[in-house]
């Protein structure tokens, strides 16, 4: 298996009430989605939430840093998690190491709950 490509967005995902945080209400909270796709059309989810009170200008910076990961995973094997992830920092490196995780999931064939023993 290898990495092929690598997207990144953001998106506001919608709260079903809306939450209070210093004297401001939010009613959604943005949020930056990672896709890394392998060359046999496997397509692993990772994101990060940056916090309700981030501007749009830390977002896309988020988002763009998260973009920048293609560069580092591109054609290498998403099964090296550990040494893959290890080039990323904080909420980069969570979102590329859920987006792993997905792909280490499915090439398995289940889900990472039952692949951890926590099936009962």
């Amino acid at each position: 298996m290898t990495i092929v490509r690598v997207d990144a967005w953001t998106k506001a995902l919608p709260l079903v009430e809306p939450v209070a945080l210093g004297g401001q209400f939010y009613g959604d909270v943005p949020v930056a989605f990672l896709r890394i796709r392998t060359e046999d059309k496997r397509a692993g989810m990772g994101c990060a939430v940056p916090g309700l009170d981030i501007d749009d200008a830390e977002l896309e910076k988020l988002t763009a840093a998260m973009a920048d990961t293609a560069d580092n995973l591109m054609d290498a094997d998403p099964l090296q998690r550990k040494r893959l992830t290890a080039q990323f920092e904080g909420r980069v490196a969570t979102a590329v190491e859920m987006a792993l995780l997905d792909l280490l999931g499915q090439q398995a064939g289940m889900p990472l709950h039952v692949l951890w023993g926590s099936a009962d």
